[in-house]
């Protein structure tokens, strides 16, 4: 199925190494990227990638229960949960990725802390 690749661009985004880069987040969030983190709050593409990098020195993301669903043709969902070193904050966190200009971007995330 051709959604699975979103699953990998999805753990780019968890690894340290794409977070301490602009032009490769830029690369996977649509200009038009809309986040609401864990508060409740929306924040927008630029937003998102300042605070991306500001933390990108902290470790990956421990990445689990990755499921893929197709919206529509060229679009698709990720969801899939985030735990810290110590297992006590777990994550369930949403994607939606859609196919654009010959590459997949993420449009939206969305992050509910569940402990």
């Amino acid at each position: 199925m051709k959604f699975e690749i979103l699953i990998e661009l999805e753990k780019k985004l968890e690894n340290k190494e794409y977070r301490a880069s602009r032009e490769k987040l830029e690369g996977l969030l649509d200009d038009e990227f809309r986040e609401v983190i864990s508060s409740g709050e929306v924040w927008g593409r630029e937003k998102v990638i300042n605070a991306l990098v500001a933390t990108s020195s902290l470790d990956d993301y421990n990445t689990y229960d990755f499921e893929v669903v197709e919206l529509a043709q060229n679009i698709g969902l990720v969801l899939f949960k985030t735990k810290n070193e110590d297992g006590t904050v777990i994550t369930q966190r949403s994607s939606t990725w859609r196919w654009k200009n010959g590459a997949w971007k993420n449009v939206f995330h969305q992050a509910t802390r569940l402990s």
